[in-house]
């Protein structure tokens, strides 16, 4: 609803004016940042997709090893 997201707003803004200016910018840096992972995040789908197949293939054809170190073949 327009109405509950303008009231949102009006109280953001009431609260962001109360907020010290260090903060904000420790704020706005970690949005940044979290920004950028999304980002990365989001251009790294076709590599991970990419691996997942690789390693569905190698199960599929028996050359997949369980995940488990403690009962990994000595080499």
């Amino acid at each position: 609803m327009r109405v509950t997201r303008d009231i949102q707003d009006k109280g953001i803004a009431e609260w962001l004016q109360s907020v010290p200016e260090q903060e904000l910018a420790v704020l706005h840096r970690e949005a940044e940042a979290e920004h950028g992972w999304d980002e990365r995040f989001a251009a790294s789908q076709d590599a991970l997709g990419t691996l997942v197949q690789e390693a569905r293939d190698e199960v599929a054809c028996g050359d997949g090893l369980p995940f488990d170190p403690s009962n990994r073949p000595q080499k």
